[in-house]
């Protein structure tokens, strides 16, 4: 499950423009994890953030769990695999550290 937090501003559903809360994340960021070349991608499902997670090395696909996104702070946090990250979102870029359990913590950026 995902979860959001907006406070003080409304949920976008329906039709009309996204406001601005929502496009500061949504959309596709090329990805620099532990120097190794990838892709991000968010979407808002009106309720809820989605997102999914390319990664060069392993050619694949793999979905994001448990997005959580704070449009005031800009604070990220997500799931990927048994990885846990989080960062910062300022004007393009994200900066921030993921996880790997029994190994280490390491620093990724994102940017478009």
């Amino acid at each position: 499950s995902c979860r959001v937090s907006v406070e003080g501003e409304p949920y976008h559903q329906g039709p009309g423009p996204r406001p601005a809360h929502l496009s500061r994340l949504e959309g596709t960021w090329s990805l620099n994890f532990h120097n190794n070349p990838g892709t991000l991608e968010f979407y808002w499902t009106g309720s809820t953030w989605a997102g999914r997670f390319w990664d060069e090395g392993h050619r694949q696909w793999e979905e994001l769990r448990d997005i959580f996104f704070d449009s005031h702070t800009g604070q990220l946090q997500f799931n990927h695999g048994t990885q846990q990250w989080s960062g910062t979102l300022s004007g393009n870029r994200i900066l921030g550290t993921f996880s790997v359990p029994g190994i280490g913590q390491y620093h990724w950026e994102g940017w478009r």
